[in-house]
């Protein structure tokens, strides 16, 4: 039978290691006209973060690669820390670990050891499985040539840029919604425009 729950399975045999697709196929003996089938299978498993694809096209577990699928939780003096969806223990991730994620996004990270301080978890996020804003509430400020978001809510860390022609007839101060149009990535903040003006 052909769904997510047998081909994670397959994959959480013992003697698995991340395999390509052709290799996957031709293990678990798909037939060719179900490819397609199984293609979109695992695609949504990506999606899902219930499988990660590796170098090379390679698709294995996260817990047997020692990665965590989470939540992110910022702290506003700029780290956070994933909060693993099987539970345990949340992992603490350093603010140059963020690899451009936002405060409440589902995210892959890769356990690094322990801190020499107090032994906790540490890790760095390698992937982004899903956004959590698409929308962001802040007070509107000018910089150098360009408009700025600063976000209401401290725990979203990144302020959000607006091109000059999407913020040039909007007041100093004004708390508005923008929405995000670049995500940020590493040391690229996000980009946005806004799309209402909600006071000030």
């Amino acid at each position: 039978m052909l769904n997510k729950e047998s081909l994670l399975q397959f994959m959480q045999g013992k003697t698995y290691r991340p395999l390509s697709f052709k290799e996957l196929t031709h293990q678990m003996l798909i037939p060719k006209k179900d490819r397609d089938i199984f293609k979109k299978l695992l695609r949504d498993l990506v999606k899902e973060g219930h499988i990660i694809k590796i170098r090379g096209e390679r698709y294995g577990l996260p817990a047997k690669m020692n990665l965590i699928v989470g939540e992110l939780t910022c702290h506003p003096n700029g780290f956070g820390f994933v909060i693993p969806e099987d539970g345990g223990e949340d992992i603490f991730i350093n603010p140059k670990n963020m690899k451009g994620a936002m405060h409440g996004d589902k995210v892959v990270a890769r356990l690094e050891g322990r801190s020499k301080g107090d032994g906790k978890r540490e890790g760095r996020i390698i992937r982004i499985v899903e956004r959590a804003h698409r929308t962001i509430v802040g007070r509107f400020e000018r910089g150098k040539g360009f408009g700025v978001v600063i976000p209401s809510n401290k725990r979203i860390l990144q302020e959000i840029i607006i091109p000059p022609k999407e913020s040039s007839d909007i007041e100093e101060g004004k708390i508005v919604e923008a929405e995000i149009v670049r995500w940020p990535a590493e040391k690229v903040a996000p980009l946005g425009k806004i799309i209402g003006i909600l006071g000030g």
